[in-house]
């Protein structure tokens, strides 16, 4: 937003500048010069703030102690041309002043004729929210500065998916027109009911086309992503998937996957975020520039500490560390331990730990599970061999505990899948690459499988 100081600044007042520096900059980068440079140049941002306030360009030209008819031509070969492009206007039929901000305001960058309308669906209330300043920076980037199309956000069971999902929204909704939550259930219903309820919402619940057709239903909010800057937001994306491998779509959900496409590869102005436990295999082939994908890891120990401190814990430093390795700063999971220390200890994390045994939260271990049940056998007795040792593997190892009559190239797809799935930790010691689980899936996967008793 201008500044006071900025000649013009009180258009500031009734435009979306910033929405309209980037848009303009970008219909700039298609019909300028390849010479010119990238970006709005601060003259022309001047000259557009004086336009939107309904200057004449003489008017600009005196205010600015700049010639009249420079301006004029100046106009004529830049703010014009761009205009023309960011409506879809054709080439040299903006002939007045006028037309800019006639033009800018139809397309709805008059925030006194644009109201925002908001619909946050089944999104939680996020009252407390501890560190992941570097991943909010990263993902406002992409979302905000970068304009990606899709933004996914993936990680294991209660590492904070949907919270870090709300707290972005919620910081960067005013650059949009709209905000729309939508939470898949644990059996999710036909995209094309999601996708009617989804745009009646975004047509302000005028009647939509009562077709059920999904191509169909996909090209109508296509073209409302379109029209509009619209920020999407679809929770639990896990629910569709589950296929034979990592982050394919279970049977009968394989459109949930052609709308993902879809979104990622045609332009528009909008973007979705999805939360998932798996990286859907839709995005493998379309990250890059307007395509981006975060795998969410634990807390830092700065902010796991935090939650201790908001749970009147008491602990040394080394038993706080301790405490959050073994829940590889998972936040659900240390909320919930935090939760039992108090009530069962006294809040003493020493006195906690001496027992020596990791209790898994019943959120984490009811996610997991339903997990864990749709894995195909293969990975199933991967998962099997790796919870069976209290010891990093590497490849050979594993393998060679492995039931002989899986063949290589198996194992290594089927290993692959189960790291897309966010179930494997691996690290480099020696210049070895070794695999492990993290405690709490060992734990459910011992409880799930039997094959050892607890």
């Amino acid at each position: 937003m201008a500044s006071n100081q900025e000649p013009f600044s009180e258009a500031a007042n009734n435009w979306d500048l910033e929405r309209l520096y980037i848009d303009l900059a970008d219909a700039k980068r298609q019909v300028a010069p390849p010479r010119a440079k990238p970006g709005l140049t601060e003259v022309e941002k001047t000259h557009l703030r004086g336009l939107l306030c309904r200057c004449h360009p003489e008017d600009i030209a005196d205010r600015l102690n700049k010639d009249r008819s420079g301006i004029i031509v100046e106009l004529s070969r830049t703010l014009y041309r761009y205009t023309e492009k960011l409506t879809n206007r054709e080439e040299k039929t903006l002939k007045s002043w006028k037309d800019v901000a006639d033009w800018l305001e139809a397309a709805g960058y008059k925030t006194t004729e644009r109201n925002q309308t908001v619909d946050w669906g089944e999104a939680p209330e996020v009252s407390v929210f501890h560190g992941r300043n570097t991943e909010l920076e990263t993902l406002n980037r992409w979302i905000v500065s970068d304009r990606c199309r899709v933004v996914a956000i993936t990680g294991m069971a209660g590492i904070g998916k949907t919270t870090i999902a709300v707290r972005i929204a919620e910081q960067i909704k005013e650059k949009f027109e709209y905000l729309v939550w939508r939470a898949l259930p644990d059996n999710p219903p036909p995209l094309s009911e999601i996708l009617l309820n989804i745009i009646s919402f975004l047509s302000d619940e005028q009647s939509t086309d009562s077709s059920n057709n999904v191509d169909d239903l996909i090209s109508k909010l296509l073209k409302v992503l379109r029209q509009h800057r619209v920020l999407l937001i679809l929770d639990n994306w896990e629910t569709v998937l589950g296929g034979d491998g990592a982050g394919r779509y279970q049977a009968g959900y394989e459109k949930y996957g052609e709308l993902l496409q879809r979104i990622a590869q045609q332009s528009h102005k909008s973007c979705l975020v999805l939360t998932s436990q798996e990286r859907p295999e839709t995005l493998t082939s379309c990250e890059g520039t307007t395509v981006k994908l975060w795998k969410l890891e634990g807390l830092d120990e700065v902010a796991a500490t935090e939650i201790f401190r908001t749970e009147n814990l008491k602990f040394a430093a080394e038993d706080a560390t301790r405490l959050i390795n073994m829940y590889r700063g998972n936040p659900l999971a240390l909320i919930h331990i935090s939760k039992m220390i108090q009530e069962l200890f006294d809040g003493s994390v020493t006195e906690f730990l001496r027992i020596n045994t990791i209790v898994v939260p019943p959120p984490i271990e009811m996610l997991l599970r339903q997990r864990l049940e749709r894995l195909p056998e293969w990975e199933k007795e991967i998962l099997c061999c790796l919870a069976s040792e209290a010891i990093w593997l590497d490849f050979d190892t594993l393998r060679s505990r492995m039931s002989p009559e899986i063949r290589k190239s198996e194992f290594y797809k089927q290993f692959y899948s189960l790291c897309q799935r966010s179930f494997i930790e691996k690290c480099k010691q020696d210049g070895k690459v070794l695999f492990t689980l993290q405690p709490v899936v060992s734990k459910c996967v011992k409880r799930l499988y039997g094959r050892q008793q607890l």
